[in-house]
């Protein structure tokens, strides 16, 4: 009888041995995959902070820098909600909330270098894939969606339409012809293929075509002068 009592006591206690070792198994997991996933949104959350950090001092719309302060905290909160006492969590979405808080719009200064130019390009390019893609995790409206993206379209084709244009009267000036004619073709290929269809981005493009051939026409002159003699 003593040995049959033992017999399952010590079975109990292997039974019991085992469920523990499967729940702290099964626990082990669950901390590992919600390790994981705090990484990846944390991660995210710096390239975004990355990306803000590389428009600063560029004239961006208050629009963009908005929707990505708010993806950055809707991502923060989800950290929050997987792990509430994640080390940090609450003085980042603090940070977070005065930054987007203090945003303000910024001038509309297209003075920059083509380093800046090329910037400002991909940068709100990144923004406008999300928009196109629905990447944002902060609530979007399709109407919102839409705006933003017309937004950054203009404001993309604005500024290289600017940068463009003065750098072509600048060649043309220093008798840099087929260089202005470059700058020219810059904006007609980006307005072509990027711009968005309204009566600001055609009035740019016109005045990109007009100086195109009035220095075409410049260039063919100075050849025909130079054939004569």
């Amino acid at each position: 009888m003593e040995q049959m009592t033992l017999f399952f006591v010590l079975g109990g206690l292997l039974i019991l041995t085992l469920m523990l070792a499967s729940i702290a198994q099964r626990y082990h997991a669950y901390l590992e995959e919600r390790r994981r996933r705090i990484e990846r949104i944390l991660h995210r959350v710096g390239e975004m902070e990355g990306l803000l950090h590389q428009m600063s001092g560029l004239p961006v719309p208050l629009e963009v820098e908005q929707i990505l302060y708010k993806d950055v905290l809707a991502r923060l909160n989800v950290v929050k909600s997987v792990h509430s006492r994640y080390e940090g969590i609450d003085r980042m979405i603090a940070d977070a909330g005065r930054a987007l808080s203090a945003l303000q719009p910024r001038p509309l200064d297209c003075n920059f270098d083509e380093k800046q130019l090329e910037t400002l390009i991909r940068t709100l390019g990144e923004v406008l894939w999300m928009a196109q893609e629905r990447r944002f995790v902060s609530p979007v409206s399709d109407e919102e969606r839409m705006q933003l993206m017309q937004i950054i379209a203009l404001r993309r084709a604005e500024c290289l339409s600017y940068f463009h244009q003065r750098e072509a009267n600048r060649m043309r000036s220093e008798g840099q012809l087929h260089q202005a004619v470059w700058h020219c073709n810059q904006i007609r290929t980006f307005l072509k293929e990027n711009g968005p269809d309204n009566d600001r981005v055609r009035s740019w493009y016109r005045d990109a075509e007009q100086m195109h051939w009035e220095i075409s026409q410049e260039i063919s002159g100075h050849s025909d002068g130079s054939s004569s003699e």
